[in-house]
């Protein structure tokens, strides 16, 4: 089943230790099989504390999945490029999947499509985190 991706999503991609949650905004772009677009998120550690973080999206779209890649725009240590592979869910109202960062660590997210829905942690959610 195909679904424009293309709108804002309001997601959060967590840690599997040391930090909470990180809330975040993605403007998706998707045109035929591919997808990009621009995400901004709280820097939550170190130098990075306090800051707005800007980064770049370029992917995928097959079927019901996703893969991507997130790129920082600002030359920050640690922050460089983060893949994530996902499953469109929910009539393609939601993306949940995990993100990697090769050779270091990874972790689960979830984007929910800004129309009319709200974040808000649930069961089902829950579940997939």
């Amino acid at each position: 089943m195909a679904h424009d991706l293309t709108d804002t999503w309001r997601g959060r991609f967590s840690f599997p230790r040391l930090h909470p949650p990180v809330s975040f905004v993605a403007n998706l772009q998707h045109v035929g099989d591919w997808l990009s677009g621009a995400v901004e998120e709280p820097g939550v550690a170190g130098a990075t504390a306090g800051m707005t973080l800007t980064a770049t999206i370029s992917g995928k779209v097959t079927a019901d999945a996703v893969i991507f890649l997130k790129t920082y725009d600002a030359q920050i240590g640690g922050y460089d490029a983060v893949q994530y592979e996902g499953v469109i869910a929910d009539q393609g109202l939601e993306i949940f999947g995990t993100w990697t960062i090769p050779g270091n660590w990874s972790g689960t997210f979830i984007m929910i499509r800004s129309r009319g829905l709200v974040l808000a942690p649930s069961v089902y959610e829950e579940e997939k985190l």
